[in-house]
């Protein structure tokens, strides 16, 4: 699903966004529903809400007022009776590898059943792009910073029936690439987002 958003591109950098879990639901400008996964567009940001064993989680990555704590390379917890794993990675691009990077991802996800797509209108390659697994227990998302030249991608998976062991430090995203839907294991077998390379 492809979107235009009349609404003035407000995120910055990625350097102001704040990551929270279980917040309440925020204000949506589109919503895309995945089985128990709602994915929520926040402007240049996202939330998403997972009912999940009676209780609704969500993950919020966005410009948070108050408390809230920046962006982790890596997440892990428990939600109920599963595992919740987080995780991102921020990359800082010339003009024309930012240009083309954005295209990319722009033709690949446009036409997703289980993806949206949606752009900002008044500034080049400034867009969102949230994608679910067909299961709802899983979804990747990409945020793009035309002014900075930074893309922010992230990564999330639930595990059911399996708690998330304690969280330790990290290096951000694995290496390897798994196509998205194609991981149902621990984290170190979670798929990078398309394109996404550490630092």
């Amino acid at each position: 699903m492809h979107a235009t958003i009349a609404t003035p591109f407000v995120d910055t950098r990625a350097a102001d966004l704040s990551y929270a879990v279980d917040r309440p639901r925020l204000d949506a400008l589109r919503m895309l529903t995945v089985g128990p996964l709602e994915l929520r567009l926040l402007g240049a940001s996202h939330q998403a809400v997972l009912r999940l064993d009676g209780r609704e989680h969500s993950e919020v990555v966005a410009c948070l007022a108050g408390a809230a704590d920046p962006l982790p390379a890596r997440h892990d917890r428990s939600w109920g009776t599963a595992g919740y794993e987080f995780r991102s990675v921020v990359e800082t691009l010339g003009p024309a590898r930012f240009a083309h990077r954005a295209a990319r991802l722009r033709d690949r996800y446009r036409c997703v059943e289980h993806a949206l797509v949606c752009e900002f209108g008044g500034l080049d390659d400034a867009m969102t792009i949230l994608l679910a697994e067909p299961t709802g227990l899983g979804w990747q998302t990409w945020h793009t910073y035309p002014q900075t030249g930074e893309l922010v991608c992230t990564r999330s998976v639930v595990l059911v029936g399996v708690t998330a062991p304690p969280a330790r430090p990290g290096r951000g995203l694995p290496r390897h690439a798994v196509p998205a839907g194609g991981s149902s294991g621990p984290s170190a077998a979670i798929p990078a987002p398309e394109g996404a390379r550490t630092r």
